[in-house]
C-alpha cells in the first residue's frame, strides 16, 4: 500500500532530523579532537559575530510571540464557534468588517509574527476577508502593548504615537477594501495534515489537547519561514552602514524611503520597535512613523511568512499594497505638514 502524502512528509521530516543530529554529533566529535581549527577561524570575524547576534536576537524576540499566536489560533479553532464571529462580531459589508478587523488587536494583542496563524484561523472561521486583511495589518500596531511601548519611547513626541495609530488604521481599512473580494479558497495555503475540528465533537476533557494540537501545527508551519526571514533580516542589519541614515536626514521623502527600507530590513517586533525608532533623532517624525508602520506590516521576515502562510497571488498583492500604502500615506502626511 502506498503511503499517504502526510505520512511521506512525516518520514522525510524524521529523516532530515536524523541526518542533522548525526551531522551535529560528527562536528562535536571533530571539535573535541581539535580538528576544526581552520574551519572555525572565520567564525571569529566581527561581521560573522554580528550576524549571529542579530539572528539570535530576532529569533528569540519572534518565537515567543509566534508561539503565543499559535495558541491563540488553536483556542479560536476549538473554543469559538464560527457563528459567533460571523454573526455577532464581524458585519458582512467590507467597510464595517475592515474597521472591526483593524481594532480587533485591542482584544488579541499578538505581535506580527504570531498574527499569521490567527489570521489564517479567522479565515477558516468564516470571518469576511476584508476583516481578516485589516486585522492582519493593524493588530500588531493597534494593540495595548504596542501603543504603550510607543508612548514610552516618544514621551515628548505624541504625534508619533497618534500618527502611527491613525495611519495604521487607514492602511488596514484600505487594504481590506481592496482585497475584500477574494475568496478564501484563493487565499489560504493548506498544508499536508492541516485539520479543523468541530465544537460538537470536542468534549470538555479533550479541548486543551485539541488546542495544543492546533497550536503545534501552526507553530511549526510558520516557524520555518520565520527562521528564513530572520536570516535575511540579520544579513541586512549586518551589512547596512548607519552613516547612510544620517546622510538623508534633511530630505523628508528620501528619509521616508530610507526608513521604510530599514523597517522592512530590520524585522523588529512591533512590541519593541519604537525604542529603535526613537534613536533616529535627526529624522522627521513622518520618517519615524514610516519605520514603525513598515516593520509590523512588510518586514522581510513577514514577507516570507506571508508567502508561506497564504497563496502566492494573494500574498504578493498584499505585500505590494502594504508597501505602497505605507509610502503614500506617510508621504502625503509629510507633504501636508503633519508629523514633520
Amino acid at each position: 500500500m502506498e503511503p499517504t502524502p502526510a505520512a511521506a512528509g512525516s518520514y522525510r521530516t524524521k529523516l532530515w532530523i536524523t541526518v542533522a543530529v548525526i551531522a551535529v554529533l560528527v562536528l562535536v566529535n571533530k571539535w573535541m579532537a581539535g580538528e576544526l581549527g581552520q574551519i572555525t577561524r572565520p567564525l571569529g570575524h566581527p561581521k560573522v559575530q554580528l550576524f549571529t547576534i542579530m539572528l539570535l536576537a530576532i529569533l528569540l524576540e519572534g518565537f515567543p510571540f509566534l508561539l503565543a499566536g499559535s495558541f491563540v489560533s488553536g483556542a479560536l479553532e476549538v473554543l469559538v464557534p464560527p457563528a459567533f464571529l460571523e454573526e455577532r462580531v464581524f458585519p458582512r459589508q467590507k467597510l464595517p468588517a475592515a474597521a472591526v478587523g483593524s481594532l480587533l488587536g485591542l482584544i488579541f494583542p499578538v505581535c506580527s509574527c504570531g498574527n499569521i496563524p490567527v489570521a489564517r484561523r479567522l479565515l477558516h472561521k468564516g470571518v469576511p476577508v476584508a476583516g481578516v486583511v485589516a486585522y492582519l495589518l493593524a493588530a500588531p500596531i493597534i494593540n495595548p502593548v504596542t501603543l504603550f511601548s510607543t508612548a514610552m519611547a516618544f514621551p515628548a513626541e505624541r504625534s508619533v504615537l497618534f500618527g502611527r495609530m491613525s495611519l495604521a488604521f487607514c492602511l488596514a481599512v484600505l487594504a481590506g477594501l481592496f482585497l475584500g473580494a477574494w475568496e478564501v479558497a484563493d487565499i489560504s495555503r493548506e498544508s499536508a495534515g492541516e485539520h479543523h475540528c468541530h465544537q460538537a465533537t470536542v468534549s470538555a476533557g479533550t479541548r486543551w489537547a485539541h488546542i495544543v494540537d492546533h497550536a503545534e501545527h501552526d507553530f511549526f508551519l510558520t516557524g520555518r519561514y520565520l527562521i528564513l526571514g530572520a536570516s535575511i533580516a540579520a544579513l541586512f542589519q549586518t551589512l547596512l552602514p548607519r552613516s547612510a541614515v544620517n546622510a538623508l536626514a534633511t530630505n523628508p521623502l528620501a528619509s521616508i524611503v530610507l526608513l521604510q527600507f530599514l523597517g522592512m530590513a530590520f524585522s523588529l517586533c512591533s512590541f519593541a520597535d519604537a525604542f529603535v525608532a526613537s534613536t533616529f533623532t535627526g529624522l522627521p517624525a513622518a520618517a519615524k512613523i514610516t519605520f514603525l508602520l513598515a516593520g509590523p506590516t512588510t518586514s522581510v521576515s513577514l514577507i516570507i511568512l506571508y508567502w508561506g502562510g497564504f497563496k502566492k497571488g494573494f500574498a504578493s498583492r498584499l505585500i505590494v499594497l502594504a508597501v505602497t500604502g505605507v509610502f503614500v500615506l506617510t508621504s502625503l502626511a509629510a507633504l501636508a505638514g503633519r508629523w514633520r
